[in-house]
C-alpha cells in the first residue's frame, strides 16, 4: 500500500514550544500554514496568503541547492527539499540521527541556512526521511523487517546492494518501538525548527517512510530468488495483522473462521506465504480470504 502523506504539523503547535525567553522573542513570526479546499480546488494559504500552486521538488538524491535561486526566480513560492534521518544516505545532511533518542542538528541547521541564504523568500517543505541509523537496527533486531525464510533475530548477510541504505535493514512499519522513537525524532525536530532564525521558512513536513520513502513493505522492488524475498514476517507485523483482524471481523472468531474457511484463532494467525501471496491480481474470497486481508 502507498500512503504519502504531507503533514503540515510545524505551526500553531504550542506544546512542541520551548519556553519564552528574549532570545525566542526576537526570533522571527512562526509562519502559519493551511491547505483550503473548496468545490474541488486545493488552495494553500502561507500566513494568510494564497501562495502559487506551483510546487518544486529538489533532486532526492543528489539533494543539491544550487538551483534554488532560479527556482525562486522563477515564481515558485515552495520548495520540498529531502533530508534523511539515518547515517548511510550521504547525499543530503547526515547524520541528524545519531543514536538512541539522540539527534545532532548541526548540519540539519547549516543546510536551511544555507536554503534561506540562497533563496529568503522561498518557503520549505521538508521531506524527511524516516530510516534509522543502523545502530537502531542493531539495537533493536525483533523490531526489524523480516524476511519469510529468516531464523532468530539475527541481521542476515546481504549482498552490499541489499544493505541498510537499500532499505533491507530497516524497522517493522508495525512496530510499536520505531513508531514511538520516530515520534519523539519529529518532536524534537519540530522543537528545535522553533528556536532558529530560518523557522519562518519551514511550513511543512513531508514523511517519507518504508521501501523508496513511499511507505511500501522492504523488498517489493529488489526481490532477489535464492536471496530474500519481500517482508514483512516480523512478529510486529504478525501481531499487528491479527489486531487488525480482530477489528474486521468484530472480534469474532466464528466469522473468522468462516472467511478464511479453517479452523483458527486470532492470536496464532500468521502472514501468508510469499508463495500465497505472489501471482495473481486477481483474487477468489473462497480460497485467498487470508491473502486478501493481508
Amino acid at each position: 500500500m502507498k500512503i504519502n502523506t504531507l503533514l503540515m504539523m510545524m505551526v500553531s503547535a504550542e506544546s512542541l514550544l520551548p519556553a519564552a525567553s528574549g532570545e525566542i522573542a526576537s526570533l522571527p513570526d512562526l509562519p502559519v500554514a493551511k491547505v483550503n479546499s473548496e468545490q474541488g480546488r486545493v488552495e494553500l494559504k502561507v500566513n494568510g496568503r494564497s501562495v502559487s500552486r506551483l510546487l518544486y521538488k529538489t533532486d532526492a538524491l543528489r539533494c543539491s541547492l544550487d538551483v534554488l535561486p532560479r527556482v525562486a526566480a522563477a515564481g515558485f513560492e515552495v520548495a520540498a527539499v529531502p533530508f534523511y534521518a539515518n547515517d548511510e544516505h550521504g547525499a543530503s545532511v547526515g547524520p541528524i540521527w545519531v543514536g538512541e533518542r539522540k539527534y545532532d542538528w548541526q548540519p540539519f541547521d547549516q543546510r536551511l541556512e544555507l536554503i534561506r541564504a540562497l533563496a529568503p523568500g522561498l518557503k520549505i517543505i521538508l521531506d524527511v526521511g524516516l530510516l534509522p541509523p543502523g545502530s537502531w537496527i542493531a539495537a533493536h533486531p525483533g523490531e526489524r523487517n523480516k524476511w519469510e525464510k529468516e531464523d532468530g533475530n539475527a541481521l542476515p548477510k546481504l549482498p552490499a546492494q541489499l544493505s541498510h541504505n537499500g532499505g533491507f535493514y530497516a524497522p517493522s512499519l508495525a512496530s510499536k518501538v520505531y513508531r514511538a522513537d520516530l515520534e519523539h525524532y519529529l518532536r524534537e525536530m519540530i522543537a528545535h525548527i522553533h528556536t532558529m532564525t530560518y523557522r519562518d521558512c519551514v511550513i511543512g513536513i513531508h514523511l517519507m517512510g518504508g521501501r523508496d520513502a513511499q511507505w511500501f513493505h522492504q523488498g517489493w522492488w529488489e526481490t532477489s530468488p535464492g536471496v530474500l524475498t519481500y517482508g514483512d514476517y516480523s512478529e510486529p507485523m504478525r501481531g499487528y495483522f491479527s489486531e487488525f483482524l480482530r477489528g474486521k471481523y468484530g472480534n469474532d472468531a466464528r466469522a473468522f473462521e468462516k472467511a478464511w474457511g479453517r479452523a483458527l484463532s486470532f492470536d496464532k494467525v500468521v502472514i501468508p506465504s510469499v508463495a500465497r501471496r505472489e501471482g495473481n491480481d486477481f483474487r477468489d474470497p473462497a480460497k485467498d480470504q487470508e491473502v486478501i486481508d493481508f
